[in-house]
């Protein structure tokens, strides 16, 4: 009878006899700890993180970027030439605004901090046939809707509207005004450079007898754009000086807060 050897699984080797309880002990309370860093970094830079902070204080429609706010809708007018539109969120100080449409031209009437009045301007396709020879070189600022009904096709329908405003939220930030003058001459356009820039675009007002035939095409953190746009009438003033004003943040103040 033949006898086999089969050989047994080796044993398992001994723990390594210089490794202490208090080693162990401290090595797991290490693991824990870079796991709980790491944990709260990922919760941090969520909480940080600048998209957060604008969806926590904007409402539809606005975007908080810094100190400035910017908000933004479209206006459908149907039938009416002229309107009001009110912010969703009030600014500090009147902000800066623009209106935009694909064939039409509208213009703002007036404007404060929380909201601002438009109208639309005259084309030459808006009146009957037979009345264009009567507008032609008078359309824009001095033609109203209002006074040339009977010129007018019926059913006159306004097509939408963009605006676009940018300015301070309220209680937030110091208004820095700046103020000054400058001379126009019909049919003329112009730039006028702010002594200290802003760091976002202002709003800039004209006051003045002949700030009348006085648009602002642009306005940006240095500087803004006009044009002379002259009115008709015996009374209207198409050039001499006018008073600027602008209103908004300053640089420095934009750049000092924490990101």
């Amino acid at each position: 009878m033949s006898t086999s050897i089969q050989s047994l699984p080796n044993p398992p080797a001994p723990p390594p006899r210089g490794l202490s309880a208090t080693t162990l002990i401290l090595a797991l309370a290490l693991a824990v700890f870079v796991a709980s860093t790491i944990v709260l970094a990922v919760l941090y830079l969520r909480l940080e993180s600048p998209g957060a902070a604008a969806r926590g204080d904007a409402a539809p429609g606005a975007v908080a970027n810094g100190a400035a706010m910017q908000q933004r809708d479209t206006v459908s007018p149907h039938s009416s030439y002229t309107g009001t539109v009110n912010y969703p969120l009030p600014y500090g100080a009147p902000p800066n605004l623009k209106l935009s449409a694909a064939t039409r031209e509208y213009e703002i009437v007036k404007q404060d901090e929380a909201g601002f009045t438009w109208k639309a301007l005259a084309k030459l396709d808006d009146f009957k046939d037979d009345k264009r020879h009567l507008m032609e070189g008078h359309l824009g600022r001095d033609i109203g809707f209002q006074t040339n009904v009977g010129a007018l096709k019926p059913n006159l329908r306004f097509e939408d509207f963009t605006w676009e405003a940018r300015g301070m939220r309220p209680g937030k930030d110091t208004v820095f005004v700046q103020q000054g003058v400058f001379n126009t001459i019909a049919d003329k356009e112009g730039e006028v450079n702010f002594p200290i820039p802003y760091g976002a675009a202002p709003n800039v007002e004209l006051t003045g007898q002949a700030s009348g035939a006085v648009i602002i095409v642009e306005s940006r953190p240095a500087s803004f754009k006009w044009k002379n746009v002259p009115q008709a009438g015996p009374f209207a003033v198409n050039s001499g000086s006018v008073n600027w004003k602008s209103k908004g943040v300053r640089a420095a103040e934009i750049q000092q807060k924490p990101q």
